[in-house]
Order: C-alpha cells, then sequence, then structure tokens
C-alpha cells in the first residue's frame, strides 16, 4: 500500500489561483515574492515527455507548477490546451501550467495563454529586440505596449472577458531562456525590460554555442561560469527572477537566494532511473 501524504505546506499556488481556473494564476506575484524573499522558491516538476494520463497522476502531488514543453515535444495545440487545463482542473488549482513555446511565434504564445496557462518561457532570446517581442506577444493592448489578439470563442462561457484582459496582462510570468554568448552580452539590456519576470540561463545550448562539448549544461571552464555569473549577477541588479533545474543532490544546496523558480522533478529523470536500474538487471540476470 502507498502512504498518502497528509502535510500541508504553508505556501501553496492555490493561494494565487483564479477564479476561474480557465484563468491563470496570479504567477507573476507569486515570483515576485519569492524575490523579495517572503515566499519560498516556487518548485516545479518538468514534463518532458507528456500525456494527458500522465498529468493527471502528477497535477494533484502540489508542486507549484507543471512545466511542459512544446518546444522540443512533438504536441499538437489541443494537445498542449488539454494539458493545461488538466494541470489547472486535477490539481484543484494547488499548480499552475507552465510553457516554454517552441518559439516567438505569435500564435502559439496566444495558444497556450488562452488554455490559461499562468508562466510562459521563451527560448533562444538573444536581444532586447527579440525579448520586447515576446512581451508584447503576450500583453493585450496597444495601449499597454501589447500585440496580442483577444480570443472571442477560447474563454468558456461565463468567464468576464474585461477582467480575463486584465488578469492576462497582469498576471503571467514571463520567463526569457539565454542561451547564446550574444543574449550573455545582451543581459543588460534584456534585463532592463521592466515586464520580463524570470531569467533562464540555458547551459546545454549555451556552452554548445561557446563551442564547449555538451556535458548536460555542465562544466568548470571559466569562461563558461565566467558567462553563467555574469547573467545572474545582472537579473539580480535588476531585481529578476532566477529560473533553473535543480535535480537530486542540487536541492540539498538550494537556497532560497539561489534560485526562484525551480524544475526539482522530471519524468525524464525518472526514465533514465528506470532504464539504468533495467540494464542493471538484465546483465545480472543474463550474465
Amino acid at each position: 500500500m502507498f502512504a498518502i501524504s497528509t502535510y500541508k505546506p504553508k505556501f501553496q499556488m492555490a493561494n494565487y489561483r483564479n477564479k476561474s481556473l480557465y484563468l491563470p494564476h496570479d504567477f507573476r506575484r507569486a515570483t515576485k515574492e519569492s524575490v523579495a524573499g517572503t515566499a519560498p522558491p516556487l518548485l516545479g516538476y518538468a514534463m518532458c515527455m507528456p500525456s494527458i494520463a500522465a498529468v493527471r497522476q502528477i497535477a494533484p502531488l502540489g508542486y507549484d507548477f507543471v512545466w511542459i514543453d512544446p518546444e522540443h515535444n512533438a504536441i499538437n495545440v489541443e494537445t498542449m490546451t488539454e494539458l493545461i487545463h488538466t494541470i489547472n482542473f486535477a490539481s484543484e488549482g494547488k499548480s499552475s501550467a507552465s510553457v516554454r513555446v517552441p518559439g516567438h511565434d505569435h500564435a502559439w504564445i496566444g495558444w497556450a495563454l488562452d488554455a490559461g496557462a499562468g508562466s510562459i518561457m521563451f527560448p533562444q532570446v538573444d536581444t532586447a529586440e527579440q525579448a520586447r517581442h515576446c512581451v508584447s506577444s503576450c500583453i493585450f493592448g496597444a495601449a499597454n505596449g501589447g500585440s496580442r489578439s483577444m480570443p472571442p470563442c477560447r474563454l468558456p462561457f461565463g468567464v468576464d472577458m474585461g477582467q480575463g484582459v486584465q488578469d492576462f496582462n497582469s498576471h503571467v510570468a514571463i520567463i526569457v531562456q539565454i542561451e547564446s554568448m550574444e543574449g550573455v552580452n545582451n543581459i543588460e539590456e534584456i534585463c532592463q525590460i521592466e515586464r520580463i519576470d524570470i531569467i533562464w540561463v540555458g547551459t546545454l545550448d549555451l556552452r554548445i554555442s561557446m563551442g564547449l562539448p555538451p556535458n548536460m549544461g555542465q562544466g568548470s571552464e571559466p569562461e563558461f561560469l565566467a558567462a553563467v555569473d555574469k547573467v545572474w549577477k545582472t537579473a539580480e541588479k535588476y531585481g529578476k527572477a532566477k529560473g533553473g533545474f535543480a535535480f537530486g543532490p542540487g536541492l540539498e544546496n538550494l537556497k532560497w537566494g539561489d534560485k526562484h523558480y525551480v524544475s526539482m522533478a522530471s519524468d525524464m529523470i525518472n526514465v533514465m532511473t528506470d532504464a539504468a536500474m533495467l540494464a542493471g538487471t538484465r546483465e545480472r540476470l543474463q550474465s
């Protein structure tokens, strides 16, 4: 029999949920409170191989967010929409959906946000111009600096459209990934954009862009450490939240001030662990 935990954390993403779970959590406020030190890091589960059945089991576990990745998964708009709804509803608002879109295209950005994602991650942001485009694509109304189109048929009946516009504009946390030396060199201008909430260093792509061995994004080369350090110090200077992975031993060293948006578990890690265990078992049985 599996033991069911009755632990109830003091901090819960449910405290930031919207009146309607079709609308985003106030992920931005939760992020700002983490940066200010009045809330702990936001801890998430990365669904690197997402399926509706798997998300239905993960969503109620109490992670602050469940992260899905259309950039590196062959999922369509309907599947992404159902994944987001399942995260928000199966968790009863205790978890918020976080989405890494495939690029900077208006369509995917709108689809993810229309479905109720509380945070959206943009890969390969190299310049302030690209960052401003990403921000604009998330915001309704040219008067607000936005270029996003209102979805007249995506919001369910009964959801107040005016309130929806306000919540979409103010609640969604915007995450940009710095994954190249061009992005590192432009980090000062990127961080000056007020509406960007979280900076994430994509260390795997960064290492490749620097001509270094991929090494799963890890390394001790002075030039690599200097690049990462430059991004984090600039993020701190402008009061941005810092995002990243912290699997296994990394969690033990996690301090509130180190990261504010943390993917601490993943289906990929579970599969890799199972694969190693099964390979070892097979070797023992066939030897």
